[in-house]
Parts: structure tokens; sequence; C-alpha cells
């Protein structure tokens, strides 16, 4: 299973609020052949690592692709800067934000890929959706479900589901 995290925390001059560009950029993922084969319900939530910034919407989506961890890399992060993603620092505001949780059941660091992703286990704002969606995903490294993962996050992030 191909994991992939979505978030947003600033709008965008064509596609408009957070929540909007990220539904936009689901539409274009898809129209470039790769299927989104779950979607989770979007969260509101607080920033990472400085709290001067808005709030994010994020989701996490399921997808399936013939493109091999390198190539969809190559290809998310195209895909942020088509929609106005700048690298200024890190945890900077971002208009979008495309990360790779998991990869089938790899481990790969080389470079600037590693999968699983580093600090995704830390975060509730992608174990929250991905325990929505993938409730029998289990980390490759640990075993451990997205459920179990959340339970054990000593730093509870403040997140509310969307309508």
């Amino acid at each position: 299973m191909i994991v992939i995290g979505i978030g947003s925390n600033l709008p965008h001059r064509e596609f408009g609020r957070p929540l909007d560009v990220g539904k936009a950029a689901i539409s274009y993922i898809e129209q470039s052949g790769i299927r989104i084969a779950g979607l989770s319900p979007w969260y509101k939530t607080d920033p990472v690592g400085t709290r001067a910034q808005p709030s994010y919407v994020n989701a996490v989506v399921i997808v399936r692709t013939g493109l091999g961890p390198h190539a969809l890399l190559k290809y998310l992060r195209a895909t942020e800067a088509l929609f106005g993603r700048k690298r200024s620092f890190i945890n900077a505001p971002r208009t979008l934000d495309l990360d790779i949780i998991a990869y089938d059941a790899l481990s790969i660091a080389r470079g600037n890929l590693t999968i699983p992703h580093p600090r995704y286990h830390e975060r509730a704002f992608v174990l929250r959706p991905l325990a929505d969606i993938a409730p029998s995903w289990r980390d490759p490294q640990s075993g451990k479900s997205a459920e179990t993962l959340l339970r054990e996050i000593s730093d509870q992030q403040q997140l509310s589901r969307i309508a």
C-alpha cells in the first residue's frame, strides 16, 4: 500500500483556501494516472514546530501507481512546485505539502528519500487520517497499527475533523 500525506496552510491564488488546494491537488494527481484508492477525512491541525502560522488542513490518500518510489517523489515535488510550494525553511507555511508516508513494505534511506517517512509516527495529523481509512495498515518496521502508533504519541496534537 502506498500512502501519501497531504497538507496545506496557505491559500493559492487560483485554487483558493487550503482545503480547496488539497482537493485540487488530489484531482491533479488523479489526472496524471495515479489512482486514488482511498481518501481520509480532512482535518484542521495545529502547525508543527512553530505556532506563528495558520492552521493546516491535512488528509491521507492511498494510491496505486506504476511509479517507483524515487519517480513518485520526483512527481510529488513537481506537483508541490506547480501549486506554489516554496521551501524557505523547515516547517515553513506552504500552499501544498505531499509526503510519501509508506510505499508497500519498503524501507529506504537514500538521498532525499526516506520511507517510511521519518517522522510520521510522531504526527497525529498523519496517523489519525491513516487509521480512519486503513485500520489494518501496519508500519513495515515496527509492525504496529496506525491506531497503536497514534495512542503512543506523547504530545497529542489538536485535530478537528472538517465536515
